[in-house]
C-alpha cells in the first residue's frame, strides 16, 4: 500500500475519534466507554499478528489507532477531573509513562523479530534511475516462524484485564456515590441560585476567552506535533542523505538516544511542573528547541557532534511540550471530553492529512527540506505562543484592576485567576 493511501485511511479515523470522544462520551458513562476502547484495542492487538488478510490487518490497525486516540484523550481528562487545579504534575506523569513506553516497547519486541533484510534503495535525483537491491535466498529448511505474536498476546491480555478493572472500579464508584445523589442535587441547586446572577454578566466574556484559548492551544499542538512526528520520521533520511558522512548504525543509535532523551525530559518536566506554571514551562522549552535548531542549521552538514547536540536538545523537550500545552489549556479554558478530544485530534491532524508526504518527496534529493520545514514550524509555534502570552498579560491586568472593588470581588478574582491559569 502506498503512503498516500495510508494517509487517506487515517484521516477519517481522526474525524471519527473526535466524534466519539467529543460527542458519545457526553451521553454515556465515560469510564465504561473508556473500558470498551481498552478492550477493543486489546482484542485487535491480539488479532493483528495472526491474520494473513491485508484487509483485516488494515481494519485492526485502524481500530487500534482510533482506540489509542480515545484512550489518550480520556486519560488526560480523567487526570484533570481527579486533581482539578493541581493536575499539572499528574498530567506530566501520564506523558512520562507514554515516553517510557516508547523507549521500552522496541526492546521488548526485538527478541521476537526475524532477522532484518536490507531493503532496496532507488536513486532518482539525477537524470537516471538506479535501483540497488539485496537479494537473499533462504532454503526451505532454514525458514523461521515469527514469534511476534507473543508480545502482542501479552499486551492483549494485559489490556483486557485493565478494561475489566476499570469497569469494576466504576461500578464501585457508582454504588458508593448513589447514596449522595440527593444531597448533591440540593447543593447544586443552592449553588445555581446563588451564582446565577453573577454568572449571567460574566458568562459571555468567559465563553469568548474559553474559545480563544482552546483554538490557540489546538493550533499550537497541531503545528508542533506535526513537527515532532516529521522530525522523528525523517531524521534518519536527513542524516544519511546529507553530507555529514554518518553511518546508518550511528544514525539508528541516535534515534535510541533521542527516545531516551524524550523520556528524561518528561521526567524533568514532571518535577518542574510542581512549581513552574505551564506557560513559563513552554517558554523555556521553546527556547531550548530554538537553540537546538540553530545548532543544526549552522553545522549539521559538517560535524557528527553537531547532529548529536542539536538533536538531543530538541528531543529533550518533545515529551514535556505536549503535556505542558495540555496543562495550559486546562488552566486557561478548562477541560472536558470535547476539548480533550479536539486537543488530541489537533495533535495528529496535520500528519493524518499528509503533511509528511511533502518532506518524503524531496528529502533524498534535497535533505535541507527537513530543516526548512522545521524552521517554518518553529516560527509558527513561537508566534502562537507570543499571542497566548499577550492574552495572558491582558487578562492578568484586568484581574488586577478589579481587585480594589471589594473584599468579595478580590476573593472571586483570586479564584478565577487560579482556575484560568493567568497568575504566571
Amino acid at each position: 500500500m502506498c503512503r498516500s493511501d495510508l494517509q487517506l485511511e487515517i484521516w477519517p479515523l481522526v474525524l471519527a475519534h473526535c466524534c466519539v470522544t467529543g460527542t458519545v462520551l457526553n451521553f454515556f458513562n465515560t469510564q465504561f466507554i473508556f473500558a470498551a476502547f481498552i478492550l477493543i484495542e486489546g482484542i485487535s492487538t491480539g488479532i493483528l499478528p495472526n491474520t494473513s488478510s491485508l484487509i483485516l490487518y488494515n481494519i485492526c490497525n485502524g481500530i487500534i489507532g482510533l482506540s489509542c486516540g480515545a484512550i489518550e484523550a480520556v486519560s488526560f481528562a480523567n487526570v484533570v477531573s481527579i486533581w482539578k487545579e493541581k493536575s499539572g504534575p499528574a498530567a506530566q506523569a501520564v506523558g512520562l509513562s507514554i515516553n517510557i513506553a516508547n523507549v521500552v516497547s522496541p526492546l521488548l519486541f526485538k527478541p521476537f523479530l526475524l532477522p532484518a533484510q536490507t531493503p532496496q534503495h532507488i536513486e532518482y535525483c539525477g537524470n537516471h534511475l538506479n535501483v540497488t537491491s539485496t537479494n537473499s535466498t533462504v532454503e526451505k529448511g532454514e525458514e523461521k516462524t515469527s514469534r511476534i505474536w507473543i508480545p502482542h498476546a501479552s499486551i492483549s491480555v494485559t489490556m483486557v484485564v485493565i478494561s475489566l478493572l476499570v469497569v469494576i472500579l466504576e461500578c464501585y464508584r457508582l454504588k458508593k456515590d448513589k447514596k449522595k445523589v440527593s444531597e448533591k442535587r440540593d447543593e447544586e441547586e443552592g449553588e445555581r441560585v446563588r451564582t446565577e446572577s453573577t454568572n449571567e454578566s460574566t458568562n459571555k466574556g468567559f465563553k469568548f476567552k474559553e474559545i480563544f484559548f482552546t483554538t490557540i492551544c489546538c493550533l499550537v499542538i497541531a503545528v508542533f506535533w506535526a513537527f515532532v512526528c516529521s522530525f522523528l520520521q525523517f531524521w534518519v533520511p536527513f542524516v544519511i542523505y546529507s553530507e555529514s558522512n554518518v553511518s546508518y548504525q550511528t544514525t539508528a543509535f541516535m534515534m535510541s538516544a533521542f527516545s531516551l532523551a524524550t523520556a528524561i525530559g518528561g521526567f524533568v518536566g514532571l518535577l518542574a511542573s510542581i512549581t513552574v506554571p505551564p506557560f513559563k514551562m513552554l517558554t523555556v522549552l521553546m527556547a531550548i528547541i530554538i537553540v537546538g535548531h540553530l545548532v543544526l542549521l549552522i553545522g549539521s552538514s559538517h560535524s557528527e557532534a553537531v547532529l548529536w547536540v542539536g538533536g538531543l536538545l530538541q528531543t529533550l523537550c518533545f515529551g514535556n511540550f505536549y503535556v505542558s500545552v495540555y496543562n495550559l489549556l486546562q488552566e486557561t479554558a478548562g477541560i472536558n471530553n470535547l476539548k480533550a478530544s479536539l486537543y488530541t485530534m489537533s495533535a495528529y491532524l496535520l500528519t493524518a492529512i499528509g503533511v509528511p508526504i511533502l518532506i518524503a518527496n524531496f528529502i533524498e534529493c534535497t535533505p535541507s527540506i527537513f530543516l526548512h520545514y522545521n524552521s517554518f514550524s518553529i516560527v509558527v509555534v513561537t508566534v502562537l505562543l507570543a499571542i497566548i502570552g499577550a492574552a495572558l498579560c491582558t487578562q492578568k491586568r484586568e484581574v488586577v484592576e478589579e481587585r480594589p472593588k471589594g473584599k468579595f470581588q478580590r476573593k472571586y478574582s483570586s479564584r478565577r485567576v487560579s482556575v484560568a491559569g493567568v497568575a504566571l
